[in-house]
């Protein structure tokens, strides 16, 4: 161990550690497991159309929670479920 200097006298040694973290497998996100991970609030697969009163839906116009928003949109217009949110 190095000499401590004199006015580190009083200075406790203590051991050097190496903080590591485990490697991340990213190879169970393939297509076809995003494609099973269904909308958390009314379960259609990714590419259907949310349910009516869908909490995770988004408004095509403005962006916000469908469910609260005040445009007016039609059923061709809502968004699919892409899966992620």
């Amino acid at each position: 161990m190095p000499q401590k200097s004199p006015e580190n006298q009083n200075a406790k040694q203590v051991p050097d550690y190496k903080i590591t973290q485990p490697e991340m497998d990213f190879d169970d996100q393939t297509p076809e497991a995003e494609k099973e991970n269904p909308c958390p609030d009314c379960g259609v697969k990714k590419g259907e159309r949310h349910l009516n009163g869908c909490d995770i839906e988004r408004c095509p116009k403005c962006g916000h929670q469908l469910i609260t928003c005040d445009c007016e949109v039609q059923h061709s217009e809502r968004l699919p479920w892409s899966g992620a949110w």
